[in-house]
């Protein structure tokens, strides 16, 4: 149990050293792959899911927990998980688009601007 706990703490310092290497890594692969005119088109529909991303995170958060409370019964695993995370998120790119295409901002963003500007705003595209 000794070299358990040796490797498991060898373990943990090496996530701790890499952590910032692998987001670097990711952050620079996004950056890169945007130069390129047809990843740029796929990316395309994160930018409205970019635009909403605290309705989103909230969101996400709440439907997942609901569906966990629906399907799960105690008993998920991980594949479920992968499902119910992929349909939720498509879901909410979905729902992004719907929404943007006739408001300015998320709901939460909305009401984050008025708690920050404290003064209305048009929510409606005109």
């Amino acid at each position: 149990i000794n070299n358990f706990i040796q490797d498991k703490a060898i373990y943990e310092h090496l996530i701790i050293i890499t952590s910032p290497f692998i987001a670097l890594f990711y952050v620079s692969l996004l950056l890169l792959s945007v130069r390129v005119q047809i990843l740029r088109r796929i990316l395309c529909p994160l930018q409205l899911y970019g635009r909403m991303a605290l309705t989103n995170y909230i969101g996400q958060t709440l439907l997942i927990y609901l569906a966990i409370l629906l399907i799960g019964n105690g008993r998920i695993d991980y594949i479920d998980t992968l499902w119910i995370c992929i349909t939720v998120y498509i879901f909410q790119l979905i729902f992004s688009a719907w929404w943007l295409k006739y408001f300015e901002y998320g709901p939460l963003e909305y009401i984050w601007r008025l708690g920050t500007y404290w003064k209305l705003f048009s929510i409606i595209k005109k």
